[in-house]
C-alpha cells in the first residue's frame, strides 16, 4: 500500500466521523465567511498538503473540516466556533 492511500485512507476516516455528526445533528456548519477564513489560514499552513487540500498532522480534508463549527486546528491556528 503506498503512502498517499494511507493518507487519503485516514483523511476518509476523519470525514466520516465529521459526517456522523452532521448526520445525528451533533455538529453544524459555520457561516461561509468563517470557513473561507479557516480555509485561508490553511492554505498558508505548511501542514497543508495542498494535493489533497489535507491536513498533514490530523488527516482531514480541509475543505470540509473547516466548515464545521466542533472542529478546530491541531496547530491552534483557528479555534472551533460556540
Amino acid at each position: 500500500m503506498n503512502n498517499d492511500y494511507k493518507v487519503i485512507k485516514k483523511g476518509l476516516k476523519s470525514l466520516f466521523q465529521a459526517a456522523k455528526g452532521v448526520i445525528t445533528n451533533e455538529d453544524q456548519c459555520v457561516c461561509k465567511e468563517v470557513q473561507q477564513k479557516r480555509q485561508s489560514i490553511c492554505d498558508g499552513c505548511p501542514y497543508q498538503n495542498k494535493k489533497l487540500n489535507q491536513c498533514t498532522v490530523c488527516k482531514c480534508f480541509l475543505s470540509f473540516k473547516t466548515k464545521l463549527k466542533r472542529e478546530s486546528c491541531p496547530k491552534d491556528k483557528w479555534d472551533k466556533e460556540e
